[in-house]
Parts: C-alpha cells; sequence; structure tokens
C-alpha cells in the first residue's frame, strides 16, 4: 500500500487533485470489488471438485475483518494525502515536491495505520487494548515513514516520466493537426 501513496502523489503533481482523487476512488471501487468477491467465493457452494473450501473459507473468512479494515483504512488516508499534497502544493506556490510528497504521505500513513490497527485488532482478544495497539501502531508507521523519504527520488522520477509522456502527447497532436 505504501506504493499508492506515492502513485497519487506523482498523479497530484502532474494531473492534479481532482484527478488523483478520482483514481483513490476507481482504487477504492476495485477494492471493494475484490472484497465482495472474497465474501461470495467463502458464503457460495463451491464446485464439487473442489475440496478445499473448508480450508480456503478459514483462511480468507478470518481475513475478512483485516480486508475491510483496509479498505476503510486505504480510502480515508488516501484522501487526506490528496488533499494535504494539494494544500502544501497551494502553499508552496508548486516548488519542493520534496517536502509535500514525504509530508502527505508521513501524516497520511499515521492515519492509515491507526484506523488500519483499531478496525483490524481493537479487542480481538483481550491483549489487544488502546496503549497495546498503539505499541504496534508506531513501527509500522515508522518503517512507512522510511519507505516514504526513500521513495522520493522515485516521485520525481514518476512526475519527470509523466510530464514527458505529457509533452510527447501534445507534440505529437500538434504534428497531426
Amino acid at each position: 500500500m505504501p506504493i499508492l501513496f506515492l502513485v497519487t502523489d506523482i498523479v497530484g503533481e502532474v494531473y492534479g487533485r481532482k484527478t488523483s482523487s478520482q483514481f483513490v476512488n476507481l482504487s477504492t471501487i476495485m477494492l471493494v470489488f475484490m472484497f465482495i468477491m472474497m465474501a461470495l467465493c467463502i458464503v457460495l457452494p463451491p464446485n464439487s471438485t473442489w475440496g478445499l473450501q473448508e480450508s480456503y473459507a478459514s483462511i480468507f473468512g478470518s481475513s475478512m475483518r483485516m480486508t475491510a479494515a483496509s479498505l476503510v483504512s486505504f480510502f480515508f488516508a488516501q484522501h487526506l494525502d490528496v488533499f494535504v499534497f494539494s494544500t502544501i502544493k497551494r502553499l508552496t506556490k508548486e516548488k519542493h515536491l520534496w517536502i509535500r510528497n514525504n509530508a502527505s504521505t508521513i501524516i497520511s500513513q499515521f492515519i492509515d495505520t491507526t484506523i488500519f490497527m483499531f478496525l483490524a485488532f481493537y479487542h480481538i482478544s483481550d491483549r489487544f487494548t488502546t496503549g497495546f495497539i498503539f505499541s504496534l501502531i508506531f513501527p509500522y508507521w515508522a518503517f512507512k515513514v522510511l519507505f516514504a523519504f526513500l521513495d522520493t527520488p522515485l516521485c520525481y522520477l514518476g512526475v519527470w516520466w509523466l510530464k514527458k509522456s505529457e509533452a510527447q502527447e501534445t507534440q505529437k497532436g500538434n504534428l497531426d493537426t
């Protein structure tokens, strides 16, 4: 999932907030479709030749809460990422891509991790208290922050590549007319 935050930053930088938000919405629709298909595959009767339905239902059924948590956290955190990125872009007058790429991802990944951890694990047992969940959130979030710093060159590369492709398409369109 951290890669999707990078992708929405690249899309937001080149095509703007509206396109980036549409990208998030389409991604969410695909994730909802996957969730529904997974749920249907658990509850619908299997083909008579399939002998592993019990194992399949056990594995995927137990992960439905985590999948739903991932979907909800993805939706909210990605939209927050797009909002923060575009706000910083406006405030910096479209300069300092590295600041908006990292700041938006750091903030939104904290929200993503927090929502996911609470929805997926809160009170699944007596051990999973608020304090324990926060003790899980910080190391996972720290990993995502590290990834955000490391992916900054990829953000610049992606923006360069998309802008170059856009320029080539524009130039090609001008030659065709």
